[in-house]
């Protein structure tokens, strides 16, 4: 699911991940939309296959799970 880790800002215990999600359903834009409030960055969304790709917080790859 982790393709690179980054450190973000300062915070040496704070890293952005990037990861693939595949969903079990249709992509949709809420989909997206809850990533992005989450304060993740889409960086793709996969035409052949019902997910994306986002840069994200490791702090919030708990709530993307869910």
């Amino acid at each position: 699911m982790v393709g690179s880790v980054q450190r973000a800002g300062s915070d040496v215990a704070v890293f952005d991940v990037d990861i693939i999600v595949i969903l079990s359903h249709p992509l949709t834009e809420a989909d997206l939309e809850n990533v992005r409030a989450l304060g993740g960055t889409i960086t793709f969304e996969y035409q052949t296959l019902p997910g994306y790709a986002a840069r994200v917080s490791d702090r919030i790859l708990p709530a993307i799970r869910a």
